[in-house]
């Protein structure tokens, strides 16, 4: 589906638009009529489908709760208050920073004071957010336009960049590990670009194993920089022919022939965007496409930790983070010389885990969120209640199984049928094996 942001001049509604496969059917969910910036989606809740965060520019921002689940019905409410933030929002970027399985937000404003909002949902239940952007450190009150959320040093926390418009831009280290801080550091002055910060776009462009940085400059020559393995970074924007010096704006990696590097694609306002294709590269890679069953369906907010040759990586399942760009939902990892991946564990919103080895590089990966089956009347226990259900509904055309039908496959065959009851009545009965996890 679609989400389009409209800004300032004629104050058009924003619109949402529902893909019914063939064709787009224009709603009237979300049509606030202002002066949109950044949009985001995300599972901030962990309840399976997606929410909407939009930031406005001097106006009140909003951060809509998708009602589909549980209702079934898919309308969106006005929701968590305190990320209204009345300042001149402009990029928006979702990201576990604190790694405890839940979604903060952080939020870029242009002349005043940026926002870190602390997600309170894990280990609360409660789905409400605490701004603690300045004990943080990241209350920057510069021009900002972009962020980008990425664990440069594969540290296993996700390190944040702040790009401004005019002024000296800003990396921030991640104190989440090894200290169990959340606070951040400011590191490598040699990435504060000062000129027309716009965009910036965490990829790891030469397949290295290490996320490469690239920045989008207004009305100024873009930049690359090459990251020396966590160590240092070197500008090579020049040499490689990606120094663009139009009015920039937006920008995404995405690898679109599917040749294992990742191509850029740039914006320009008032000039041609451009499309540029990666020839750089040597190294090994693996992309990996996740498929969401009890999570959302293309598994935004999913977490993935990859490691190949005691290197360690973790990715991101995003959607829409920082300022006029969207990154391909695909995740993307450059292994250097590994011809192999060890494992690879898959966190998804659903709070489940799924761990994957020995996996050739060079291809790309689809993985399928896969959940414990049985409790199909959703009542927290696995009982004599679920079998007479399961039984219900293959015989007499009872209710489904829930959240999804394929709950009520317990012994992972690929289907719901008598087999399902016979099963699960012996599993709680007799003491035979346990519904599948699959």
């Amino acid at each position: 589906d679609l989400y389009l942001n409209n800004w300032y001049e004629n104050y058009e509604k924003n619109l949402l638009y529902q893909n019914d496969i063939t064709y787009f059917t224009q709603t009237d969910q979300m049509d606030y009529s202002g002066n949109g910036y950044g949009v985001a989606w995300a599972d901030f809740d962990n309840d399976g489908d997606l929410d909407l965060y939009v930031a406005n520019y001097g106006e009140e921002n909003t951060l809509y709760c998708n009602q589909l689940i549980p209702t079934g019905n898919p309308t969106f409410t006005p929701c968590c208050s305190e990320l209204s933030d009345l300042g001149e929002g402009k990029g928006v970027g979702w990201a576990d920073f604190d790694n405890d399985g839940d979604l903060d937000l952080y939020l870029v404003n242009e002349n005043q004071a940026n926002r870190l909002y602390r997600n309170n949902l894990i280990p609360s239940g409660e789905k409400t957010f605490t701004e603690i952007s300045s004990s943080a450190g990241v209350d920057d009150s510069g021009p900002g336009s972009g962020c980008a959320w990425g664990d440069f040093d594969n540290d296993g926390d996700l390190d944040l960049y702040l790009s401004k418009d005019g002024a000296p831009n800003v990396l921030y280290r991640n104190n989440i590990i090894p200290s169990g801080d959340t606070t951040f550091t400011q590191c490598f002055p040699e990435v504060s670009d000062p000129d027309g910060g716009e965009q910036a776009l965490w990829g790891d462009f030469d397949n290295d194993g290490y996320l490469d940085l690239y920045l989008v400059n207004y009305d100024q020559k873009n930049r690359l920089y090459l990251n020396n393995q966590g160590l240092s970074f070197s500008e090579r924007a020049e040499s490689l022919g990606l120094a663009d010096s139009g009015y920039g704006q937006g920008a995404a990696w995405g690898d679109f022939n599917n040749d294992g590097d990742l191509d850029l694609y740039l914006c320009n306002r008032f000039q041609p965007n451009k499309l540029y294709e990666n020839r750089a590269n040597t190294g090994h890679w693996l992309t990996i496409n996740a498929r969401g069953r009890i999570s959302n369906s293309f598994g935004i907010g999913a977490r993935v930790k990859l490691v190949a040759g005691g290197t360690v990586q973790i990715r991101e399942v995003g959607c829409g983070n920082g300022y006029y760009s969207q990154n391909p939902l695909p995740v993307h990892f450059g292994l250097g010389e590994n011809e192999s991946v060890d494992s690879i564990l898959l966190s998804w919103p659903s709070g489940y885990y799924q761990d994957t080895t020995n996996v050739n590089a060079d291809s790309i990966l689809t993985i399928f969120e896969k959940f414990p089956r049985g409790d199909v009347n959703q009542d927290t226990l696995i009982n004599l209640s679920d079998v007479i259900y399961i039984a219900n509904y293959y015989l007499k055309g009872g209710p489904e199984p829930q959240p999804l039908v394929e709950m009520g496959d317990v012994n992972c065959d690929g289907q719901v049928d008598l087999s399902d009851v016979i099963y699960l009545a012996n599993y709680y009965l007799k003491g035979g094996n346990p519904p599948g996890f699959c």
